[in-house]
């Protein structure tokens, strides 16, 4: 890691955390609050709230019973980074990766949970242990801002990135996910990852640029060459259809947008159902 390289991530991490005003951690608190609940005990009833009544139990036992739960006492927050050349090549689309990613973890030091990051591509892979505070914050975006953004030829294999994070994370997190979703073959991972976790997905949509058709192009992740046919990808639209259908909530961050105020209107946003 070089000086440089680290004192990047440093002021990063600080103006993320100075960013992080009243109003966007009010929004995170409001968008996670009552997370984390698990099932404590079941107890007759006492006359409290008819909504914590267990029915079926209660008609099988033949009195009324009461289902009670406790609050875990954190929720860790782990980044899954799509580290592929399509996401990290472009310059406005990585930095608007970095800061998204920074917001976030300037939330989660805020409110005291842990902070664990997985960048994975179709052939490597990169794994942060959770930890506390803003010196795992500033470890996590160093290794970020370090990553090499262009000469190899990294491809995206979003399908694998879900399984791992499957595999890494034994108890229920809140996940951060963040790429183009440039990537096919990956709905039923991402299905997966969502009933267990609760699954944001950072949808990184590339700046439009205007392309004679006919021109002869290079793919960022392969190197192979592609011919503008004037055909096109699947629509953001679609893409973030299918990461609600998966059970995600994406969050759309286009390139050279604010990312403050994206990530503050997503947070208020009612919880999809």
């Amino acid at each position: 890691m070089t000086r440089q390289t680290q004192e990047l991530a440093r002021l990063l991490a600080l103006r993320a955390i100075r960013q992080a005003d009243s109003a966007l951690l009010g929004a995170y608190h409001s968008r996670f609050s009552g997370e984390g609940l698990e099932f404590s005990e079941l107890a007759d009833y006492d006359g409290g709230d008819v909504r914590t009544i267990h029915w079926p139990l209660s008609m099988r036992k033949g009195k009324l019973l009461i289902s009670r739960f406790q609050e875990e006492r954190e929720m860790p927050m782990f980044f899954g980074m799509d580290a592929s050349s399509s996401v990290m090549v472009m310059k406005d689309s990585r930095e608007v990766a970095f800061e998204a990613a920074a917001l976030f973890a300037a939330c989660a030091v805020h409110h005291n949970d842990s902070l664990g990051l997985l960048m994975a591509t179709a052939q490597t892979e990169q794994r942060v242990p959770g930890g506390y505070g803003i010196r795992q914050m500033t470890s996590i975006l160093n290794i970020l801002l370090e990553l090499p953004c262009q000469k190899l030829k990294r491809t995206t294999n979003l399908a694998f990135l879900c399984r791992r994070l499957m595999e890494t994370l034994p108890r229920r997190s809140r996940v951060i996910l963040v790429s183009d979703f440039l990537d096919t073959g990956y709905e039923k991972p991402l299905k997966a990852l969502a009933l267990k976790h609760d699954l944001i997905a950072c949808l990184i949509v590339h700046r439009k640029l205007t392309i004679p058709v006919g021109s002869e192009l290079e793919d960022s992740e392969t190197g192979e060459p592609i011919i503008v046919d004037g055909s096109s990808q699947e629509t953001t639209h679609e893409t973030v259809k299918l990461l609600e259908n998966a059970g995600a909530q994406p969050i759309v961050l286009p390139s050279g947008c604010d990312i403050y105020s994206t990530l503050l209107f997503a947070l208020r946003r009612p919880r999809p159902c």
